[in-house]
Order: C-alpha cells, then structure tokens, then sequence
C-alpha cells in the first residue's frame, strides 16, 4: 500500500477549513462553551472571520460569550438571511440532532472536529494528512473488514469535510465482532466515571466476575464505588477493585484541568487562546495497571478472558504502556477510544510496535452522537 492510498480512498477533496477561508457567506457559530471557544481558537490561527454566535431559543437569556453577544438562530436569519452554521458542542440527545437537522435543511451546516485534548491548532486537514499518510495507511491496511475499513475512511472524510452525513453513517458501519456471550471472566475499565461502562459490560458480557476499574476524579469514583457496593453489581458474585487514579505508565502525580468532572484532562493537554470554564488545577494518583494486576495472578491466568476498556481522555498510549506487560501475557479483547485526538487513529499500530502483535483490528462506534465521539478500535488477540 502506497502512503497516498488512504488520501485517494476518501471521498472529500477540499477541506472544511480551506471551505472556510473562500466561502462568501457569513460564518456563525451555534453554540457557546468549550467547543465553541476551541474552534475560535481555530478560526483566528487560521485567519477566517465568523460574524455571530448563538443557541437554541431555550438556552437564549441575552447572555454574551468571549465578548461577544449571543442571539438565537430567527435573529442570525433576520440579519443575514442565509449563512454558514458551525456546531460547536457535543450531543447525544435526540431531540438536539434533530434540530441540528432542521438547521441543515435551511443553511449551509458543518460539525467541525477538533481535538478534544492537546493541540488545539492541530487539525486533520492536508498538512496533517500528509505528514501522518503512510502511518494513517499502514493502520488502514490492519483493519480486518471491509465494513469496518469503510468505517475509517468515512471517519476520515467526516474529520475532512466536517460534513454531518458521515457523522451519522457511522452508526450504520459499527462493527466489533465480539459476540455477547464471550466467555470473559475478568474485565479492566480504564476511565470508569461512575460505573456506566462497569454496568453495561458486565450487562453485555454476564460472565465477567472479576472488575477492575480506575477512575481518579473524586466525585465520580465515589459514584463508582456506590454502584459496585450495589446488589446491582454483586447478586452475580462478582467482585471488583476500585482504583482512585489515572491509568498511567508509571506510578506518580499528574496535574491535571479539572473543568467538567467527566473529562479531567492533563495541564499539559490544552492549547487554547480562548478560556475554559470553571477550571480547576489539581493534582491526582497515576497508578501502572500492570503493578496492580501482578497481585491478582488468578484473574489474568488464561488467555482471552479478559476484555479492557480505555477511555481515558486522550492519554490511551500512557494507559496502554501501564498494562503492557498484562496484555502482552493474557491477549485480551480491548476496546480503544479514538476520538480525543487526531494521533488516537494510530493506536493499532502503537499497540503493534510496542505492546504485542497477532490481533483483528475492527471499529464501532459505543454511541449515537454528535461529532464523530465514542468511535473506537476493537483488538482482539488471537
């Protein structure tokens, strides 16, 4: 495979950005907070102008945002008439996707895609495309079905073009082959939060009876231990060891932005002109996987009953070299997050080069929602 294959397999051929910078309609952004703020920091390093800012009638109190007057949507089209709609946040809500659909029919719509950890300014546009084309192909050439390399290059096209039709066609193309009755005893939830994922892969996969999960934000760990304390969580005998910290390769202190509660992300991890809301600084536990799973041999014993979740907002390849040594020996079945960062789609191939290799390498996507968030890589070791 030649490193322009994955570049010729994608359908867009000029990115949103470059859209951007011709279009000759006015630009407005829909929606304020983080999102909002990262992709103004985008729109000014890249020296495109937007001209508004505003959300639904129902979030409208006359408020401002980064010094700006905020409006609702009738105001924009009272002004403008026609113009360009940027979506600047993140749903799962049905009723929200629908109304961005709405917005569609009327105007011109993109959902841009920015890392939501690390460089701001860094985009999945040309420059970036070709920099990281032969590793972005090597991936591609990995995959192990046709639906689930149709899911990459659609993925792709979606981070591209900001087009919201690809956003939506990854639904249809998920595919992680792990039957829901594998045989799993042993389950390793890296980025618990308050015990969903614990919840729904024990549901999927009801012979997991050993839990290990690591969550380092405190209110959410406090939520996490409720739920393992449930009868919930225990009627089926399970057991489960419940780690107050960050899935990290060494044992340590991190500091961390603490803004949101879900999504506590390292100090070092931000670069955006604009600021964050409420943030706090803090310090928590890093904790190597590999130092706590050595003291439960029995549960790490056989290979393939273990299946691993990481979902650990942008640092995947410090949680990965962790547990090195456990996936090295057990050959588990992992499912990897891929959307915190543009480097998230070269995890196979960090898993490959210096973790273990011999797996199938498939994508699904956990949930329906906007942007391109929850898509994931599935690795399950033969």
């Amino acid at each position: 495979m030649s490193s322009s294959d994955v570049k010729e397999l994608m359908r867009e051929k000029t990115s949103l950005w470059d859209k951007l910078r011709i279009i000759n309609k006015p630009i407005v952004l829909y929606g304020t907070g983080d999102g909002a703020a990262k992709i103004m920091t985008v729109l000014e390093s890249r020296g495109i102008a937007f001209h508004d800012i505003f959300v639904s009638d129902d979030f409208y109190r006359g408020q401002s945002f980064c010094g700006r007057k905020v409006k609702t949507c009738g105001m924009i089209e009272k002004e403008y008439g026609d113009f360009v709609i940027l979506v600047c946040f993140a749903s799962k809500l049905g009723e929200v996707m629908d109304r961005i659909n709405e917005y569609s029919r009327r105007h011109e719509l993109y959902i841009p895609d920015v890392n939501v950890y690390g460089d701001v300014c860094e985009i999945f546009d040309d420059a970036y495309i070709e920099k990281n084309s032969e590793n972005l192909s090597k991936v591609f050439s990995m995959i192990s079905s046709e639906r689930s390399r149709e899911f990459f290059i659609t993925l792709l096209d979606y981070k591209y073009s900001g087009k919201p039709g690809y956003v939506y066609a990854l639904d249809a193309l998920s595919d992680d082959n792990v039957p829901d009755d594998s045989n799993f005893t042993t389950f390793c939830d890296f980025g618990a939060y308050t015990g969903d994922t614990v919840r729904s892969y024990t549901k999927r996969f009801p012979s997991i009876k050993n839990v290990f999960a690591f969550e380092p934000e405190k209110k959410s760990f406090e939520k996490l231990s409720a739920y393992c304390d449930s009868e919930e969580f225990s009627a089926s005998g399970r057991k489960a060891v419940l780690i107050n910290g960050a899935a990290w390769h060494e044992n340590g202190k991190l500091g961390i932005l603490d803004d949101k509660g879900r999504g506590a992300s390292l100090e070092s991890a931000t670069g955006e002109k604009y600021p964050l809301h409420s943030v706090r600084r803090r310090a928590i536990t890093a904790i190597r996987p590999d130092g706590v799973f050595e003291g439960y041999p029995e549960c790490f014993s056989g290979k393939g009953g273990v299946v691993m979740k990481y979902d650990v907002e942008g640092c995947e390849r410090q949680a990965l070299s962790g547990s090195a040594r456990t996936i090295a020996g057990c050959r588990p079945t992992v499912f990897l997050s891929c959307y915190h960062k543009n480097e998230d789609l070269l995890l196979p191939l960090f898993v490959k080069e210096n973790i273990a290799s011999g797996f199938e390498c498939r994508m699904r996507r956990a949930q329906r929602c906007i942007p391109a968030w929850e898509t994931e890589f599935v690795l399950t070791f033969v």
